[in-house]
């Protein structure tokens, strides 16, 4: 076989790798309950071909479902260790500034009030109703 003919194969094996793998990935995100052996009948592999597949890209099924419904808890926790280390590990402190802690605190904080439905941002609700009041009004005035 020719070096050309060997590197043509080899591309095709690896597309079809690569395409194994997306539908693996998919079957794994669209059905969290499928087994390995489920998601392996399917795309005709071994479980083990299947978990290998998404042990490669990060995804642990029971793992990542847990943490997808304790996310919010999950920051919450992990915002309460960042205060735990402010207020008493001084030699973390002094290797990370305060700043950066700072920063890291406020993203968990919107991460998790995301995850929980609630707000990332203060709007005073006051100052949009006078603006919706005072647009009203010009229509109105408008229209008269």
């Amino acid at each position: 076989m020719s070096k050309k003919a060997t590197l043509t194969s080899l591309q095709g094996n690896r597309e079809t790798k690569n395409e194994i793998i997306k539908k693996v990935v998919h079957l794994a995100k669209k059905n969290p309950n499928m087994s390995y052996e489920q998601i392996g009948n399917v795309v005709g592999r071994d479980k083990s071909t299947v978990w290998r597949a998404l042990k490669r890209y990060g995804i642990e099924k029971q793992r990542t479902e847990r943490f997808k419904a304790d996310r919010s808890d999950i920051l919450a926790g992990t915002q309460e260790k960042l205060i735990d280390i402010i207020n008493n590990d001084p030699e973390k402190i002094a290797k990370a500034s305060l700043r950066d802690i700072g920063i890291v605190y406020g993203i968990l904080d919107d991460k998790e009030r995301l995850s929980r439905g609630q707000a990332t941002s203060n709007v005073a609700i006051s100052a949009v109703i006078e603006l919706v009041d005072k647009r009203l009004k010009e229509k109105q005035s408008e229209n008269a």
